[in-house]
């Protein structure tokens, strides 16, 4: 799992006799790491779990483990000027124990190339290197808002008025026209890619279903030796056994948004007249599963925890999974706060100052921990949660040296992974980015210029002072959406949700290494695992 300071080749020195010898040695420790870093310290985190002290190198993007001592020294050294972080810890351990912790220390870093932070970075990858060739040839997906109408009106749903930065309900569906250019659009911009995918999106996209049908048809029609997926989102309350069979007969992926059992579902989960949904919904659900068979795997369930929030409101949602035991306890299902104050507000507001709430993530880390231990297959909330934290840690790259350039945070190339198309043919960049700056339209493609300089330029452009004084900048999850308000960028906005990331990513470090003390080689199953 990790390098031990102080084991294998460490250097270790004859004892320290005299004070004169260890004030010489003090000394040489001291130029040692001045020549290192001069005035501008390594990024880097330490944090501990509850048996020991862990270094999370950003550099090298390592995690090792460390003494109590070189916990201590590491952290005096970072927080402090050296000669003081040398005298501190000194003064609170014997000459041998800090001669073995600072040549541990010296030997990792000579020999792992860690603590060398380079501050001088740039910005690279995929999202600078061909970027117009992977948008006008390698897209992948695209999302059609087929209607802007809903059945329901769930109280978080970002269509709601009182999120001011996002669109309201409206009345307007996609016409079939729209959407045949729509997925013509996605056969030229996919010419280099096998595999694509088409996406239908609303409001609730079932109130279109006729569309839907043929959209499917003349997908297969202009892309015929494609492979081709669908997928939908839908709150599942009108779905019938003919479009339960239909979904199963074209291997759809169903993505179904469910809260829980009924009393937690129907507080938020209402229709316009404030009838709950949860009988509509749950009897859909149970249709999809009665006509896919042994093809469950193609059905999800989408879930929003919201307030008030407590380990029993989880509780009661794990419930779900009792009460109706025909739900498999290993489908794939996805559990968040709701968009514009997850994780940072307690309340309904999208006031990101508000005070943030953690529950979920306590939860989720207390029950894998323990089914962990004991070898059970993790309870179905606390896995969708944890394990693609975990496969995120598992795969992250290890690196030799500090590299050169690093990766624009969590955001995917731009235009390139998918499209939004709205009912009236706009091209956006996903469901998820608010009203940010449209990027073309169905008749006249993607506007690439336009692409580079917004997502790409300024984006990295605004985000590079805070983004090279950042520890957590090579396994930073935050893309475009926590970014935008109103059509431009809201760095400010994006400062306060790296806050919230920072803490996040540190809770799930040190779960992650909790893991690993139990059983070293007990997350390798995420290896494999496709992070999306």
């Amino acid at each position: 799992m990790a390098i031990v300071f102080g084991k294998g080749k460490k250097m270790r020195a004859n004892k320290i006799t005299g004070s004169k010898e260890n004030e010489n040695t003090m000394i040489e420790f001291h130029r040692y790491f001045m020549d290192l870093w001069g005035d501008s310290k390594p990024l880097m985190k330490l944090f501990r779990t509850e048996t020991r002290g862990y270094l999370y190198d950003t550099g090298t993007n390592r995690i090792f483990s460390c003494s109590d001592i070189e916990f201590d020294l590491l952290h005096n050294l970072m927080t402090m000027d050296i000669g003081e972080a040398l005298d501190k810890t000194r003064s609170s351990c014997s000459p041998d124990e800090i001669l073995d912790a600072l040549n541990g220390i010296k030997s990792m870093i000579e020999e792992k190339n860690i603590l060398k932070t380079k501050r001088s970075f740039r910005f690279g990858g995929a999202h600078f290197n061909k970027l117009e060739e992977f948008i006008l040839n390698r897209l992948e997906m695209i999302q059609l808002e087929v209607t802007e109408r809903c059945n329901l009106r769930c109280a978080y749903c970002v269509y709601n008025p009182h999120f001011t930065e996002k669109r309201n309900y409206g009345t307007r569906d996609m016409s079939q026209e729209t959407a045949f250019k729509a997925i013509d659009h996605l056969a030229r911009s996919s010419r280099f890619q096998k595999r694509v995918a088409l996406i239908f999106y609303g409001g609730e996209p079932l109130l279109c279903f006729p569309l839907i049908k043929s959209c499917v048809q003349y997908a297969r029609s202009v892309m015929p030796k494609k492979d081709l997926s669908f997928s939908i989102t839908t709150n599942a309350t009108l779905i019938t056994p003919s479009i339960a069979s239909f979904f199963s007969e074209e291997g759809f992926g169903v993505h179904v948004s469910i809260d829980g059992p009924e009393y937690i579902h129907d507080k938020y989960r209402r229709d316009a007249n404030g009838v709950g949904s949860f009988q509509r919904t749950i009897s859909g659900l149970r249709m999809l599963f009665d006509a896919y068979g042994d093809k469950k795997d193609n059905i999800t369930l989408s879930m929003v925890y919201a307030p008030p929030y407590s380990d029993e409101k989880i509780n009661k949602i794990a419930e779900l999974w009792d009460k109706y035991p025909w739900l498999p306890q290993k489908i794939g299902h996805n559990i968040t706060y709701p968009q514009g104050f997850h994780p940072l507000s307690t309340s309904s507001q999208t006031n990101i100052n508000n005070k943030r709430d953690y529950s979920l993530i306590e939860w989720v880390k207390k029950r894998f921990s323990e089914d962990y231990q004991k070898g059970y297959q993790p309870r179905p909330i606390a896995s969708s949660i944890v394990e693609k934290e975990m496969a995120r840690l598992v795969q992250r790259k290890i690196f030799s040296e500090p590299p050169e350039i690093y990766y624009l945070n969590g955001c995917c190339v731009p235009s390139a992974r998918k499209q939004f198309v709205s009912v009236d043919g706009t091209l956006m960049l996903c469901e998820r980015v608010g009203m940010a700056p449209e990027i073309g339209d169905i008749e006249t493609g993607i506007d690439v210029e336009k692409v580079k300089k917004i997502y790409v330029e300024d984006y990295a452009r605004e985000s590079f002072p805070f983004c090279s004084e950042c520890w957590a900048v090579q396994i930073c999850s935050l893309c475009y959406v926590h970014t935008f308000y109103k059509g431009r960028i809201d760095i400010e906005l994006k400062k306060r949700h790296c806050s919230a990331m920072q803490e996040r990513t540190l809770k799930f470090l040190i779960l992650y290494c909790q893991l690993l003390e139990v059983n070293e080689n007990g997350l390798d199953y995420l290896k494999e695992w496709q992070l999306i």
